[in-house]
Protein backbone atom coordinates (compact mmCIF):
# COMPACT_ATOMS: atom_id res chain seq x y z
CA UNK A 1 0.00 0.00 0.00
CA UNK A 2 1.04 3.19 -0.77
CA UNK A 3 0.75 6.82 1.18
CA UNK A 4 -2.51 8.32 1.68
CA UNK A 5 -3.44 9.45 -1.90
CA UNK A 6 -1.91 6.88 -3.71
CA UNK A 7 -3.05 5.78 -7.10
CA UNK A 8 -2.83 2.03 -5.24
CA UNK A 9 -5.09 2.89 -2.36
CA UNK A 10 -8.26 2.12 -4.23
CA UNK A 11 -7.23 0.23 -6.85
CA UNK A 12 -9.25 -3.31 -5.38
CA UNK A 13 -12.43 -1.21 -4.67
CA UNK A 14 -11.90 0.63 -7.76
CA UNK A 15 -11.48 -2.97 -9.36
CA UNK A 16 -14.52 -4.48 -7.64
CA UNK A 17 -17.01 -1.36 -8.26
CA UNK A 18 -16.22 -1.79 -12.23
CA UNK A 19 -16.38 -5.44 -12.39
CA UNK A 20 -20.17 -4.91 -10.73
CA UNK A 21 -20.85 -1.88 -12.70
CA UNK A 22 -20.13 -4.22 -15.83
CA UNK A 23 -22.00 -6.71 -14.53
CA UNK A 24 -25.31 -5.58 -12.74
CA UNK A 25 -25.40 -2.14 -14.82
CA UNK A 26 -26.48 1.04 -14.05
CA UNK A 27 -30.26 0.20 -14.11
CA UNK A 28 -32.64 1.03 -11.47
CA UNK A 29 -34.45 -1.15 -8.61
CA UNK A 30 -38.01 -1.25 -7.72
CA UNK A 31 -36.63 -0.83 -3.86
CA UNK A 32 -33.86 -0.97 -1.70
CA UNK A 33 -34.18 -4.70 -0.45
CA UNK A 34 -34.06 -5.89 -4.52
CA UNK A 35 -30.92 -4.03 -5.38
CA UNK A 36 -29.51 -5.36 -2.17
CA UNK A 37 -30.59 -8.65 -2.96
CA UNK A 38 -29.15 -8.68 -6.70
CA UNK A 39 -26.05 -7.34 -5.68
CA UNK A 40 -25.41 -9.78 -2.60
CA UNK A 41 -26.01 -12.34 -4.96
CA UNK A 42 -23.46 -11.78 -7.60
CA UNK A 43 -20.94 -11.39 -4.89
CA UNK A 44 -21.76 -14.58 -3.91
CA UNK A 45 -22.04 -16.61 -7.04
CA UNK A 46 -20.31 -15.06 -9.41
CA UNK A 47 -17.28 -12.23 -7.77
CA UNK A 48 -16.18 -14.88 -5.06
CA UNK A 49 -15.42 -17.64 -7.31
CA UNK A 50 -13.84 -16.23 -10.15
CA UNK A 51 -10.50 -16.83 -10.38
CA UNK A 52 -8.48 -13.81 -10.70
CA UNK A 53 -6.43 -12.93 -13.03
CA UNK A 54 -2.61 -13.74 -12.45
CA UNK A 55 -4.01 -15.68 -9.20
CA UNK A 56 -1.20 -18.84 -8.96
CA UNK A 57 -2.29 -22.36 -8.27
CA UNK A 58 -0.16 -24.30 -5.54
CA UNK A 59 0.66 -27.38 -5.99
CA UNK A 60 1.95 -28.18 -2.76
Amino acid sequence: MGRTGSCFDNAAAESFFALLKEEIGTRQWPNRASARAEIFAFIETFYSWKPRAGATRCDG
